[in-house]
């Protein structure tokens, strides 16, 4: 897909957009993870605007937290032709400005509409806890989805009515990361849109479950993009 063939040439068309200011850099080199949402359901597949609005806020995220030497992960969640052991990542540096790299990831997520995804499983705990997170000072965890788990251990209507939470996961994988869920719930125009109390029940059920994680909960944002 043409999409996907930009994403995996840009650290090579990056290379040549200048040098980055050498001071903006970590003693101990991040890590920031971006995971995509692709299944059928999520506006990001469907709608060109919501993935201009995706694009924008997951890049202001980037640029916001990675400095020089950082590296920026990214892959797909459910879809299963990314292998999730070995997502896409590059490197900032002298050459690769994270201004630059941000705005490359922002085109990629703007032009996920025109793809063809047809991924109906939304596994993201499984996604999350089975891609090779090191969670060193200042990186970060950015999760764009609507947040709608349909996975073996979770019955999203039980937690839509604030009955159940999510699983706890065994152990705090996520420690010394910030997390960032962009796009949760469902658009009041969409089909199945649900009610303000089902949307706070689901970001209540997101915070207990990362904190549990290992995330402490000022290191915790979610928003959606309604």
């Amino acid at each position: 897909m043409k999409n996907i063939f930009v994403m995996l040439c840009l650290g090579l068309a990056l290379a040549t957009s200048g040098l980055a200011n050498a001071t903006d850099r970590r003693s101990t080199p991040a890590n920031h993870y971006v995971f995509l949402d692709v299944t059928g359901s999520v506006p990001l597949v469907q709608n060109e605007a919501y993935a201009q609005r995706a694009a924008a806020s997951v890049s202001s995220l980037l640029a916001n937290s990675a400095l020089l030497g950082d590296t920026i992960y990214l892959q797909h969640i459910g879809d299963r032709n990314w292998d999730i052991l070995n997502p896409k990542s590059w490197t900032t540096g002298r050459k690769l400005r994270v201004s630059k790299l941000a705005g490359g990831v922002a085109e990629y997520i703007a032009g996920i509409p025109n793809e063809k995804f047809t991924v109906s499983e939304t596994s993201i705990f499984f996604a999350l806890q089975t891609a090779p997170i090191q969670c060193s000072p200042g990186s970060t965890v950015i999760l764009l989805t609507d947040g709608l788990e349909t996975g073996r251990e979770t019955n999203l209507m039980d937690v839509l009515s604030g009955e159940k939470q999510f699983a706890t996961p065994a152990r705090e994988y996520l420690k010394g990361c910030s997390v960032s869920l962009v796009g949760l719930g469902i658009p009041v125009s969409d089909e199945g849109a649900m009610s303000i109390g089902q949307l706070d029940n689901l970001e209540a059920a997101y915070r207990t479950y990362f904190v549990a994680a290992g995330v402490h909960p000022d290191d915790i944002s979610i928003k959606n993009l309604f």
